[in-house]
């Protein structure tokens, strides 16, 4: 298959999105096992923990986001010893940075978990975080294999492996937890990380025909290149990774534990469905490396498309988990939680505007320009931190933290659509047919909601509700796709 040809990009974009499906699948029964084996308190205490480790990813330096580039670029003009080049000088120098500031985050999540988890759970979690670390600091190495495969345009490959290690930690926390408790999570999660690296490094080998991790293949110069981009991507990717773990401290602190993990496993869920997009989007950034390099194609018509397209899907994709919330809440909970059910709607508004904000995104990334990214990136974490304080100190309880995250993200991805746009010298973001179908899901959405909130309570039979579900979606993606008849013409 040629590169940027209509098969390879399809190809690359459906297995992107049966990825995410199936790894979400595969979430939602770990979450449900969880939630039976260890409780809902330590369901929160494991998304303390992910969210303190995450920090390490400051490591990261956006070096991924730069191997992306820089193969697709050296892919395109076949020069394959550069790749090798970049493959090992990438990988060393995560291998470094990662252990160092692993060494660093540990003594420092002991002061970060004292105050934010209960007492009797400090001990626990403190077990946890060095196997969590290691676990990170593997996953992350292995991102250089999976970001090559990236580059090269073989997105289907990696889509397979990161599935395929997801099988890997059900299967560790099925075996695991019952013996271990927390702790087998942990170690589930550490056997899913180093699964991942040695398969996707050994399908890398074997894709260049070379060992690959030799320190002959190590480069002053192309370390230069990429440390030149990803140190630029590096404090946007510091902002990104603080936004989850300033959300839930606060949510810790003035929500609870209980609200906690609740949030966890809505915010889980929201974004399994948010990475069907951005998974299928990011398919697009070496495809634009490559129309820029090889001179073909159009980026302001491919960008023009893809925005309308991605606002479609996802307003189908969050209106469809809105009219779903109940009904998930009462088959994967047990129960109608109010924690639960209304964490999502609220969740899935920002990400909404986010995903719609991704096409421009993931352009500025392919084209270097990093510094509306920054200011995007600014303003959510501002908006996030001085608005989750404040009215959490005012007003106290979990929604108020959940309500500024919100609206942090809406704030800041409207502020990169509508900069990108002006940069790109389009006047018109939004068409007539795209307000029409936002404006019809919002009241349909609503409405749906509290319809199957009220007939979940009711205690009518379920499969009368799943029937009347299904009643309900149709006719939301009816009257959607009725609308943009025109566009789904010209995609198919």
């Amino acid at each position: 298959m040629e590169l940027n040809s209509k098969k390879r990009i399809s190809i690359n974009v459906i297995s992107s999105v049966l990825q995410v499906g199936s790894v979400g699948i595969i979430y939602l029964i770990v979450y449900r096992i969880l939630l039976d084996k260890i409780g809902i308190e330590q369901l929160g205490i494991w998304s303390l923990i992910l969210a303190s480790t995450s920090v390490a990813n400051l490591a990261n330096f956006g070096i991924t986001s730069g191997i992306v580039k820089f193969v697709a670029e050296y892919f395109s003009k076949n020069q394959i010893k550069k790749i090798e080049k970049v493959v090992f000088t990438s990988f060393f120098s995560l291998t470094i940075f990662f252990i160092l500031i692993s060494l660093i985050i540990y003594p420092l999540s002991k002061y970060f978990l004292k105050h934010v988890v209960d007492i009797k759970y400090y001990e626990l979690a403190l077990k946890i975080v060095p196997i969590s670390l290691s676990s990170l600091v593997i996953s992350s190495t292995s991102g250089v294999f999976t970001s090559v495969l990236e580059g090269i345009q073989k997105n289907y490959i990696k889509n397979f492996l990161v599935t395929t290690s997801s099988i890997v930690f059900l299967i560790g926390v099925i075996f695991l937890t019952d013996k271990y408790g927390l702790e087998g999570v942990a170690y589930s999660q550490l056997l899913q990380s180093t699964f991942l690296f040695l398969i996707s490094y050994l399908f890398v080998a074997f894709e260049f025909k070379s060992f690959l991790i030799l320190f002959s293949n190590w480069s002053k110069e192309i370390f230069k290149q990429i440390m030149g981009f990803s140190l630029k991507f590096q404090l946007i990717s510091m902002l990104v990774l603080f936004f989850d773990p300033i959300t839930k401290a606060f949510l810790g602190k003035f929500g609870g534990l209980t609200f906690l993990g609740y949030y966890e496993m809505a915010n889980k869920l929201v974004y399994q469905v948010r990475a069907l997009v951005v998974n299928a989007n990011q398919v697009m950034i070496p495809v634009l490396i490559h129309s820029v390099h090889s001179k073909i194609d159009n980026a302001k018509n491919l960008y023009n498309t893809n925005l309308k397209l991605t606002f479609l899907i996802s307003l189908l994709l969050m209106g469809s988990l809105v009219i779903l919330t109940p009904l998930i809440s009462f088959l994967w909970i047990g129960e109608l939680k109010s924690e639960f059910i209304y964490c999502v709607p609220l969740l899935t508004l920002g990400v909404f505007i986010n995903l719609v904000s991704s096409p421009a995104y993931f352009a500025s990334i392919a084209d270097g320009d990093l510094k509306i990214l920054l200011k995007t990136h600014i303003i959510l974490t501002l908006f996030n931190v001085f608005l989750g304080y404040l009215l959490g100190s005012l007003f106290e309880g979990g929604f108020i933290i959940v309500f500024t995250s919100t609206f942090a993200l809406v704030i800041s991805s409207a502020f990169l659509i509508f900069n990108f746009s002006k940069k790109i010298k389009k006047k018109k973001i939004l068409s007539l047919n795209n307000i029409i179908s936002f404006i019809i899901a919002i009241f349909l959405c609503i409405i749906s909601f509290f319809c199957m909130n009220w007939i979940l309570k009711s205690k009518i039979e379920l499969v009368l509700v799943i029937l009347t579900t299904i009643i309900v979606l149709a006719f939301f993606y009816f009257i959607l796709l009725r609308i943009d008849r025109k566009l789904i013409k010209k995609i198919f």
